[in-house]
């Protein structure tokens, strides 16, 4: 908080301040400078803790080119587009970077992507892929998914066919990850 100079400061006794001092306030906001006038706002700059690093993946690639849409619409190059935005959009934000595991039209197995978000210490992975549903039930469908990494596997038939599916993309670009490589570090 700030303080008011009390009165031997505001006369310039030696060894007293007549500004107060720059406070940390609990949200991370740092205040500098004196206020101009009684009530007015001190000017405020965010505190960098430290550089939050988001990889951001976008699923299948070269050989595997993962769902086709209905006008042949590959999965691959729509989550490079989609993952090329989000990195824009991180990376326009203070104190965040984004790092995607692939740039291009080829495969990248998943140890290799897994490996990748160790090597640059990642704070979050984040893995995009594109489902397609066509014919007449493709015609209605709407919305997202959103999956998030289990400590203790698939919590459901579907999420284990599921992520059996998509891990078997690795077969197709050449070979399966080792055991250790198959998910991310865990967190506390």
């Amino acid at each position: 908080p700030l303080r008011k100079p009390d009165s031997q400061a505001a006369a310039g006794a030696p060894g007293t301040q007549t500004e107060p001092q720059a406070a940390q306030e609990p949200s991370g906001i740092e205040a500098t400078g004196p206020a101009s006038g009684p009530g007015q706002a001190v000017k405020a700059k965010p505190v960098v803790a430290r550089l939050l690093t988001i990889v951001v993946d976008p699923g299948h690639g070269g050989e595997d080119p993962g769902a086709r849409g209905k006008g042949g619409t590959c999965e691959k190059n729509v989550t490079l587009a989609i993952a090329r935005k989000l990195k824009a959009i991180i990376d326009a934000q203070p104190n965040m970077r984004a790092v995607l595991t692939r740039n291009g039209d080829y495969f990248v197995p998943l140890g290799v992507r897994v490996q990748k978000a160790r090597r640059v210490h990642a704070d979050l992975f984040v893995s995009i892929h594109a489902d397609a549903s066509v014919g007449s039930a493709g015609r209605h469908a709407r919305g997202s998914s959103v999956y998030a990494l289990s400590e203790r596997g698939a919590t459901s038939t579907a999420a284990r066919l599921l992520a059996k599916s998509e891990n078997n993309a690795d077969l197709i670009g050449g070979g399966g990850p080792r055991p250790e490589e198959r998910q991310p570090a865990k967190t506390a």
